[in-house]
């Protein structure tokens, strides 16, 4: 391969990931609004899970498009070589950053959750609790999936590690994090949202620059982060909906 052809590679490879971020970015909505709940009954409030601090969760069915994409495109792409060929990316990551090596990425897919309780705890934004239970449930939905497509697909990873490269975990962990945390503390702040997604996007390059994980892998770990946070959130949607009707029927 000349070095013209190298660049445009490398290139390429960089646009592939960083659009996995942005695209990400536009298709989390602005989703809070006052809630007349919250207002007509604050005594409430405190313990219930649809409370955060007068806003109330309104997931769309269309938040759920581009996870999914993201999800087919890296599973379509993992095996198929001439749309993206992931062993070309290998060689080139072999060839230029043979030696590189972090761990980093352990420990930034869990930034956007740290940064989340953070802005609980200096600016009284949103709930705990309700937060943590989010959590705990966008985890779980996150474990089954992630686990299940891995024994599914037995992918072997770049390094020849194992067979569990097709999705990138880390991938999966980070951007479930940044979707959380944008959609409860940056819902009104574009900036905000894209330094998680940001964040979420450097773990998927790192875990193919240690060379992990092959590029597909961290695409469609992506969508199953995403998608993930968004599943828990429509649950609990439907949960809020559920107490506020029991809240109606009582006048």
């Amino acid at each position: 391969m000349n070095q013209k052809g190298k660049l445009v590679k490398r290139t390429l490879f960089f646009y592939i990931l960083f659009t996995i971020s942005f695209f990400s970015t536009l298709a989390q909505t602005p989703f809070h609004r006052q809630s007349p709940f919250q207002a007509s009954n604050p005594s409430t409030s405190n313990d219930s899970i649809c409370y955060l601090k007068g806003t109330l969760h309104k997931p769309k069915f269309g938040q759920f498009v581009m996870p999914l994409a993201l999800f087919g495109s890296g599973f379509m792409v993992s095996s198929e070589t001439h749309l993206l060929n992931k062993y070309e990316f290998r060689e080139e990551r072999n060839e230029r950053f043979n030696t590189f090596h972090t761990k980093v990425d352990d420990y930034l897919q869990f930034a956007p959750l740290t940064a989340g309780y953070g802005m609980i705890a200096m600016n009284g934004k949103g709930n705990a609790w309700h937060y943590t239970r989010q959590i705990i449930l966008t985890e779980f939905i996150l474990g089954v999936s992630v686990t299940g497509i891995k024994t599914w697909t037995k992918v072997l990873r770049p390094d020849g590690g194992s067979k569990n490269s097709f999705p990138s975990g880390h991938t999966a962990q980070a951007f479930a994090s940044a979707t959380l945390f944008a959609d409860y503390f940056a819902a009104d702040n574009p900036w905000l949202k894209a330094a998680a997604y940001l964040t979420a996007t450097s773990v998927g390059v790192l875990r193919v620059m240690n060379n992990r994980h092959w590029v597909p892998d961290v695409i469609a770990g992506a969508g199953v982060g995403i998608l993930s946070a968004k599943l828990s959130s429509f649950v609990f949607e439907k949960k809020c909906k559920k107490q506020h009707q029991v809240f109606l029927d009582g006048f």
